[in-house]
C-alpha cells in the first residue's frame, strides 16, 4: 500500500472525526437546548457505566473470537485502540487546549 492512499486517508479522517465527536469539550457550552441536552446525555452514556459495560463486552467478545481463531488478532488491537480513544478523548482535547492557550 502506498503512502497517502485513499484507505489510509479514510481511516485518518474517521479517527479524527471520532476524537472530535466524543470529546465533551467540543460541544457548545452555552444554552440549554434540547439538542445540547441530548448530546450531553449521549456523552454521559458513552463515558459512564453504559459505555464501560459496552467496552467490556466488546473486548471480551472480540478477544474470545480471536482466541478461537475466528478473527485475526489485529481486530482485537483495533478494538482496544478505539476504546482507548473514546475514553481518552476528553483528556486529549484538554491537553491540546492547554497547549494552544
Amino acid at each position: 500500500m502506498q503512502f497517502g492512499s485513499a484507505k489510509k486517508l479514510f481511516h485518518f479522517t474517521c479517527l479524527s472525526t471520532l476524537l472530535l465527536f466524543f470529546s465533551s469539550f467540543c460541544w457548545a457550552l452555552g444554552g440549554d437546548t434540547p439538542v445540547n441536552q441530548g448530546f450531553h446525555y449521549l456523552i454521559d452514556a458513552l463515558l459512564g457505566s453504559t459505555g464501560l459495560s459496552i467496552a467490556t463486552l466488546a473486548v471480551m467478545g472480540v478477544g474470545l473470537l480471536c482466541a478461537g481463531h475466528y478473527m485475526e488478532w489485529k481486530y482485537f488491537f483495533y478494538t482496544l485502540s478505539g476504546i482507548s480513544m473514546i475514553f481518552g478523548a476528553p483528556a486529549i482535547v484538554l491537553a491540546i487546549r492547554i497547549l494552544l492557550s
